[in-house]
């Protein structure tokens, strides 16, 4: 996956709980857009991220956490906007 102008940094927290997708109701996640759901996904998997068995949106958004647990989307690039 390839970022335009953007970079995101994380930092470890020593008492870190992860969210429980889809019960906690003021979860934050970030999605990014891919041109692929499924080359994207599988990619992530390869990558250590679990996805989720409750997909809402599966046909253009599936919701995966990774290996710390925060929940995030990839999403159609055709169905922003």
């Amino acid at each position: 996956m390839r970022s335009v102008g953007a970079r995101l940094e994380f930092m470890g927290v020593s008492d870190y709980r992860a969210p429980r997708w889809p019960e906690d109701p003021s979860l934050v996640h970030i999605d990014f857009f891919v041109d692929d759901l499924e080359e994207a996904g599988a990619r992530a998997v390869r990558s250590g991220a679990r996805r989720f068995d409750h997909q809402p949106n599966a046909a253009h958004c599936l919701v995966f956490a990774d290996p710390a647990g925060h929940p995030f989307c990839l999403s159609l690039i055709d169905e922003v906007g």
